[in-house]
């Protein structure tokens, strides 16, 4: 077991996943094992995308597991994983209990070094996740603070993306920028390319905002080449509705308007509302504010249900098109 446990702290998620293959579970005889065998085996098929298996219930199983075990370690491991797949699985409000337990553990067995930074990470991302984004940074401030004391934790490239991420949302680009390259060296060094398109991409939103179009579009153009290869259709949606924002700055509505419609051919949930709003923007400039209306209820009914961070954007628009044209 510990074999199988460095090669996911190393992110061999490939050698890992063959390697839980070749155990019987009915072979493993304690509970510690067990536990950390259904953690293990959880990470990988969530790392590699393969949610047809119930990975919530291996993190389930794995926590009841460890309950007993006088080692709080395995515990706040797989309390942890959990939460981060809650996050990532849009469920972020059910990653705060688990968290909250962790950080007790924390606390009463006076843990430091790589296992309580993993558990600050995990609150950095769940407050990403919540939007709120100020908070998450604290948590990512009091890592960064804590690695100069111990030197002891070696970030990685997804470290550098939540930061980034939440830079982003708090208007931050030009610190984001750097987070970003860093995180997209470190996948570039690794040969990850779904990662690397997913760097593209926010890099892409920075360059944006930052008023460098060139660059923004060419980072767009990268992630889109990354994605098609890899058939990845949800990144290539996202980066494709990043990339529409991009062409309505620069006037070029028919651009936009045809890589919304791609969008549209397949997203459905929050990216086929965004790209509706998105469209319904473009309809106004083009005089079709019938079609933009009924474009925009269909955004803001999804808006609405969510909370979206695009809500009060819409509903002003809606209001907007009201006072001009009815």
């Amino acid at each position: 077991m510990n074999l199988l446990t460095e090669l996911i702290e190393n992110e061999e998620w490939h050698n890992a996943l063959a390697w839980v293959n070749k155990i019987p579970f009915d072979s493993i005889e304690t509970d510690e094992y067990r536990g950390t065998y259904l953690w293990a085996k959880a990470r990988c098929l969530d790392f590699l995308g393969e949610h047809s298996h119930n990975i919530e219930l291996m993190y389930l199983q794995s926590i009841k597991l460890h309950r007993n075990n006088p080692d709080p370690f395995p515990l706040i491991r797989s309390l942890v994983s959990l939460s981060s797949y809650y996050c990532y699985q849009g469920k972020a409000k059910r990653a705060q209990p688990l968290l909250n337990e962790s950080l007790k553990l924390v606390t009463k067995y006076d843990i430091s070094g790589n296992i309580h930074i993993s558990v600050l990470y995990a609150f950095g991302i769940m407050y990403g996740r919540l939007h709120q984004h100020h908070i998450a940074l604290q948590y990512f401030n009091d890592i960064e603070r804590l690695v100069k004391q111990s030197k002891s934790f070696s970030t990685n490239g997804s470290y550098q993306m939540a930061i980034g991420y939440s830079l982003i949302h708090t208007n931050q680009f030009q610190n984001a920028e750097s987070y970003y390259l860093q995180a997209h060296s470190i996948f570039t060094a690794s040969n990850d390319l779904p990662r690397i398109g997913i760097c593209c991409t926010n890099l892409g939103i920075v360059y944006r905002e930052l008023n460098r179009f060139y660059l923004a579009h060419s980072h767009f153009q990268q992630a889109i080449e990354i994605f098609q290869a890899h058939d990845i259709q949800e990144q290539l949606d996202k980066v494709k509705i990043e990339q529409s924002l991009l062409l309505m700055r620069m006037n070029k509505s028919d651009e936009a308007k045809t890589s919304l419609s791609d969008v549209l051919s397949y997203a459905q949930g929050t990216l086929r509302a965004e790209a509706l709003f998105l469209l319904s923007q473009i309809l106004v400039k083009e005089n079709e504010i019938d079609e933009s209306m009924i474009t925009l209820e269909q955004a803001l009914t999804y808006f609405l249900d969510t909370n979206h961070r695009w809500q009060e954007d819409a509903i002003h628009f809606r209001d907007e098109i009201h006072s001009l044209y009815f």
